[in-house]
């Protein structure tokens, strides 16, 4: 096996790995994120460790609607990590919503950043990563007390602004065009619009995602066919829900039957106290 060959399949069980590590990682319930991200927002390490970890599921879905667009998969989980940080820095409790819905979207904004980069649209040496990073995160903060897009001038007046974040902001105004900026004079499609959003929904396709991991840790509560089963009606085997109908027709069983098996081994992870805190999200 050549260098090469083995760096990939390194690479390939590390992100393995990782996936594995991340599926052990219990989702938060709604009360657990208006307790913990208020604190991490103040400083509390130990809390915001673990609303990032907790997260970390989602931002495997999202890099997943961008594989084979230029990147390897390992490298747009990682630019959609620093999504989330920069989420977690400008989100409010107040808004009544779940974190994800919002972070959402500033997962995706990174992760097509990344492609720009390497796509070649815009060139940024690793020295002005952090530099943009600063800058962008500094903008979400103003844009967010605006209720608007920030223009240049009003970045420009931030406090923190100086001679060494002029190239910082060039860099992310740049960015920031480039989303919106046609891909070329005689049509009206933009670079955006290239990178599809395959999900029918946002929420209900990172939720699937989220289930997906969290299943795993069902192995030890449930039976092999009612794993199955479950994947099945809540369209994890082939991205879209199977009916009662079609499950039961697939085993050779009654619809009654299926829904028994269903409520059957949705009321032991209930009771599961392996499982309970990880899926009682799914479980309304």
């Amino acid at each position: 096996m050549s260098a090469k060959q083995n760096e990939m399949t390194s690479a390939s069980n590390s992100l393995r790995n990782y996936l594995d590590e991340i599926a052990k990682i219990p989702a938060l319930t709604r009360a657990e994120e208006l307790t913990l991200i208020p604190a991490a927002q103040a400083g509390d390490q130990n809390a915001y460790d673990k609303v990032i970890l907790a997260n970390l599921r989602f931002v495997v879905s999202i890099a997943r609607e961008y594989e084979n667009k230029g990147m390897p998969l390992g490298d747009l989980i990682c630019e959609g990590n620093l999504g989330l940080f920069s989420a977690m820095e400008a989100f409010d409790c107040s808004r009544g919503i779940k974190f994800i819905t919002y972070a959402k979207w500033w997962i995706r904004q990174s992760v097509i950043y990344a492609l720009i980069y390497k796509n070649h649209l815009v060139r940024i040496p690793q020295s002005q990563l952090r530099k943009v990073n600063k800058t962008r995160k500094a903008v979400a903060a103003l844009e967010k007390k605006l209720n608007r897009r920030a223009t240049e001038a009003e970045i420009r007046d931030l406090d923190d602004f100086d001679d060494g974040s002029e190239m910082a902001l060039k860099r992310y105004l740049v960015h920031r065009k480039s989303l919106d900026a046609p891909l070329d004079h005689d049509s009206p499609d933009r670079f955006i619009d290239t990178l599809p959003n395959k999900e029918p929904t946002p929420d209900n396709a990172v939720d699937a995602e989220s289930l997906k991991l969290d299943l795993k840790l069902a192995m030890g509560v449930l039976k092999k066919r009612e794993i199955k089963i479950l994947r099945l009606l809540f369209g994890l085997e082939t991205g879209r829900p199977s009916t009662l109908g079609e499950v039961a027709k697939q085993y050779d069983i009654s619809k009654e039957r299926v829904r028994q098996i269903k409520n059957e081994a949705l009321e032991k992870l209930r009771e599961s106290p392996e499982t309970k805190s990880a899926l009682m999200n799914y479980l309304d």
